[in-house]
């Protein structure tokens, strides 16, 4: 680590370290005097690790901190998440692990999916659970708020309702890349018991999914910048359709996402083109044949 996260690293330690009264800590106190806040050797004491390592850290000599030493610091310290978030960061270290994905709606969030209509737009967290959606991807796309509360997932509509084949043109690629984003959430977060059980489900439910899970490691996750996709008008997504090119309308996704940390929900949007009038919603011909 540079010179200026070492300084720092070992300002926050000791500031840290300061705060943590040994009755806090539950360590007894110093000839009765128990508002005595820890020290270096107290530390070591709470965390399990020797006094040596806690003062190499300190002073930024300990250049590769493990994950276990940092997780005993911040337990020892009582840390906020902020704090922990720094403690990692300071280190080099990527997101401390069970971090929990923030996931409560925002009001703010759904007034401005509301205002882009008629562009469809939604908001999902981190696991794809649909939070909320306007109108206009109602009928685009589809409407989670007719299907239960244990149903509203993007990732369990796309994979296992055949309407969202119809829909998307060409949708291979963009199945896999859904794959290998949700590969690199369930990475970034790998004792997040909902993320992991929803991949248990698709492998069992879906075996498109299983099949693009298993095939290999690839990881993505979203970016900056809108991407192309070619989606069927609404009332018009039959595939078979004789005048299906006529019916093809390229959108942009755009992508964007709250900037607080561990803030994993997602905001996005699809692009109508400029001066494009939708037509009125109807159903959807394949599906009724199926």
């Amino acid at each position: 680590m540079g010179s200026s996260a070492q300084n720092m690293l070992g300002r926050f330690l000791r500031e840290w370290r300061g705060r943590v009264t040994l009755e806090d800590a539950g360590l007894p106190g110093r000839r009765g005097n128990r508002n005595s806040t820890l020290t270096q050797e107290d530390l070591a004491r709470l965390s399990g690790y020797s006094v040596r390592t806690i003062s190499a850290l300190e002073q930024g000599s300990e250049h590769r901190p493990t994950p276990g030493l940092l997780t005993a610091i911040a337990q020892a310290l009582r840390l906020s998440e902020e704090e922990r978030r720094a403690l990692w960061q300071l280190t080099g270290n990527a997101r401390p692990p069970e971090t929990d994905f923030a996931a409560d709606g925002d009001p703010s969030l759904t007034r401005i999916i509301d205002l882009l209509e008629p562009n469809p737009a939604y908001l999902c967290d981190a696991a794809y659970n649909v939070q909320y959606h306007n109108r206009a991807f109602a009928n685009w796309v589809f409407d989670f708020g007719s299907v239960p509360p244990d149903q509203r997932n993007l990732a369990k509509w796309l994979f296992r309702d055949d309407h969202a084949e119809h829909i998307v043109v060409d949708g291979k690629g963009h199945w896999e890349a859904l794959v290998a984003r949700m590969r690199g959430v369930l990475a970034g977060q790998p004792h997040d018991r909902e993320f992991a059980g929803l991949v248990e489900e698709l492998c069992d439910t879906s075996p498109r999914f299983k099949e693009l899970w298993d095939r290999d490691a690839r990881v993505a996750s979203y970016r900056p910048g809108g991407e192309i996709l070619t989606l069927r008008e609404p009332g018009h997504t039959d595939p078979g359709q004789a005048d299906d090119l006529e019916h093809h309308v390229a959108v942009t996704q755009s992508n964007l996402s709250p900037m607080t940390p561990n803030d994993e929900r997602r905001f996005s949007t699809f692009l109508l083109p400029e001066g494009y009038t939708a037509p009125p919603y109807g159903p959807c011909a394949a599906c009724a044949r199926s």
